[in-house]
């Protein structure tokens, strides 16, 4: 097990708070005395401790969790709330009574690299005239980094090392315990797919492969939305994948002009984890001249899927996103390259051109008549 991060709420009857942290053997703040506590890195405890009193203590002390604006990005399941209760707790010796609570940070998923700041306060009581809340901050904190393997490369993991501040209002040095690995927020792959040209046809569907074969866990399903329940495609009738799986690069979805396939999510669920690769290819047809991305190639390079930027993220951060989880791949049909006859030949002066063209040929053809006849 390892050291539980520690926030000690210690005061008189009027409530004065004063967090720490451990590990550490002791600590000594406000005559109060903290030590080990056996638990999990991913959690904060919370005590609350009433001094000064001579009889039985019932109260309930109500706390309000929450993330402050500067963060690099936004956060799930974050606790948002705890309690501390007394229930006729009787004072000892020295006229003390303490009762703790624990907040487990673990399930807190974070989609970004960064450091996280949390506030916490105190919100509530039973008894704003005997026990009155205390008016001052306290703040943990989440130093979240990529896992790296042994050779240095993301695994796409992210882990986080918690913190919490030994005095109130953010004031002196942060102590830190063991790091934990992070309930990341997941990501999603999009492949979109449209067609141009006066030859095109909107209703064609195109076959692209997705290779996950690069993933780190194989077998694992993630939920492909976006394309029709049945399609026909060269003839077949096709009832197109609605899961792509891990470890293979035999991913295929089947897409018509403006569709979407997109590939891990569903409804709030995010199941693509992030720095993982993947490649996104297209199947050529005949007459079409196709790009992915703006550029001609049938099979974009290894791309990294990355987090889901948060909704005050940069325009830059957003692109970044948008370059590394969507592929656009465009088909392109028209006179210039199905093959037809008039090439570069504009289509409203194609009658002059084939009036000019027979006209030649039925002088040529009188021409020579006349030559024969004259021989």
């Amino acid at each position: 097990m390892g050291k539980t991060n520690v926030i000690k709420v210690a005061g008189a009857a009027i409530g004065v708070l004063s967090f720490l942290q451990v590990p550490v053997s002791a600590l000594e703040v406000n005559s109060t005395t903290i030590g080990n506590n056996e638990s999990s890195a991913q959690s904060i405890l919370i005590t609350r401790e009433i001094k000064d009193v001579s009889y039985a203590v019932t109260n309930t002390f109500k706390y309000a969790i929450s993330a402050v604006d500067t963060n690099p990005a936004a956060v799930t399941n974050l606790p948002k709330s705890a309690e501390i209760s007394f229930s006729g707790a009787m004072p000892d010796e020295n006229k003390q009574v303490k009762a703790s609570t624990t907040v487990d940070f673990s399930g807190v998923g974070f989609s970004s690299v960064g450091d996280y700041k949390f506030m916490i306060r105190e919100n509530g009581t039973n008894s704003t005239t005997r026990y009155p809340m205390n008016k001052d901050q306290y703040y943990v904190y989440a130093y979240v980094r990529y896992e790296l393997d042994e050779n240095s490369r993301p695994t796409g993991n992210l882990v986080a090392t918690l913190a919490a501040q030994v005095l109130k209002n953010d004031e002196g040095d942060k102590m830190e315990a063991a790091a934990y690995e992070a309930a990341a927020v997941n990501s999603y792959i999009e492949v979109r797919n449209e067609v141009a040209g006066d030859l095109a046809d909107p209703n064609k569907y195109f076959k692209y492969k997705v290779d996950l074969s690069k993933f780190p866990a194989t077998e694992e399903r993630y939920v492909v939305s976006g394309q029709d329940e049945s399609i026909v495609y060269n003839g077949e009738t096709i009832t197109p994948a609605t899961e792509l799986v891990s470890g293979t690069a035999e991913n295929y979805v089947y897409l018509k002009h403006g569709q979407t396939a997109r590939i891990g999510q569903s409804g709030e669920l995010f199941q693509v984890p992030i720095s993982y690769q993947y490649k996104v290819s297209i199947q050529p047809e005949d007459g079409y001249a196709s790009t992915l991305d703006g550029i001609e190639v049938l099979e974009t390079d290894e791309k990294l899927t990355l987090a889901i930027p948060g909704p005050n993220a940069k325009t830059s951060t957003k692109e970044k996103f948008a370059a590394a989880n969507t592929t656009l791949g465009v088909n392109t049909k028209n006179a210039e390259n199905a093959g037809a006859v008039l090439t570069g030949v504009a289509s409203r002066t194609w009658p002059i051109a084939v009036m000019i063209l027979v006209g030649g040929m039925i002088c040529a053809v009188f021409a020579y008549s006349a030559k024969e006849r004259k021989e």
